[in-house]
């Protein structure tokens, strides 16, 4: 019973990291794409 609790717990932590890794990844792309896109639209826009 205890070591299927311990088992369940360590896969919903590990499971919880690999969600949070995958979402501050899709963030930091996402944020970068948008940065990216301003620096394009002001770089066009001033020339």
């Amino acid at each position: 019973m205890h070591i299927k609790e311990i088992f369940c717990v360590s896969v919903f932590t590990d499971h919880i990291d690999y969600l949070t890794v995958m979402s501050v990844l899709l963030i930091t792309i996402i944020y970068q794409l948008m940065w990216g896109l301003v620096l394009f639209n002001s770089s066009c826009c001033s020339s």
